[in-house]
């Protein structure tokens, strides 16, 4: 994976003016074991890892589940299901995110305010406060313009899926859900999250 992207690095090139310019790639990298298993899983996985090579930053290689700098990432995570919160804090802390957990909404709100995360994982029904009541009031708040938010059900209603975009949702999953997927979603937000921060600083 290095040397690809060395070799990706030290390509000199034109553009249509004649202007030189030099690429940089992101790369996700999976082995392959001698076992069989699942392509489309495989390739779930490479997929993941793409995400969070460019999401810490671009310009590198990913070939195991951590990030080495992505530790300065918050990520709120409130989820009062014990199952589904363990899977989640399982596999967000392994790739190196700093991840809180409530498992009450009012709490994760107030714990919101206080300290702005970097991307909110909410489960729509919650004691304290639904998921849904805590997305319309973070929305409410300036310093949550640009945080992305995943709503995490299991009800599955096509009206619910339709409410939280309303409020501000930028992505839905149902449990039970697959952690490789969840993870490239994950990663795909905090990389856009990035993104909108850097325009903001530009603008």
């Amino acid at each position: 994976g290095e040397a690809v992207l060395e070799a990706v690095r030290s390509l000199e090139l034109t553009d249509p003016q004649g202007e030189p310019f030099r690429l940089t790639a992101s790369v996700g990298v999976v082995d392959v074991p001698d076992t069989d298993r699942d392509f489309d899983a495989l390739l779930g996985e490479a997929r993941a890892r793409l995400f969070r090579a460019s999401g810490a930053g671009r310009n590198r290689v990913v070939s195991e589940d951590r990030v080495e700098d992505a530790g300065d990432l918050h990520v709120l995570v409130a989820e009062d299901d014990e199952i589904s919160a363990t899977i989640l804090l399982h596999r967000l802390r392994k790739e190196g995110l700093e991840v809180v957990h409530y498992d009450n909404g009012r709490q994760a709100y107030e714990a919101a305010l206080e300290r702005t995360p970097d991307l909110v994982i909410l489960d729509v029904k919650m004691p304290g406060m639904g998921g849904f009541e805590v997305l319309d009031r973070l929305r409410r708040s300036p310093s949550f313009t640009r945080v992305p938010v995943i709503m995490l059900t299991s009800m599955g209603s096509e009206a619910d899926v339709v409410r939280g975009f309303k409020l501000g949702a930028d992505d839905y999953m149902l449990k039970p859900f697959s952690p490789v997927e969840l993870s490239a979603r994950v990663w795909r937000l905090l990389r856009r999250g990035r993104v909108d921060e850097e325009l903001g600083v530009l603008a």
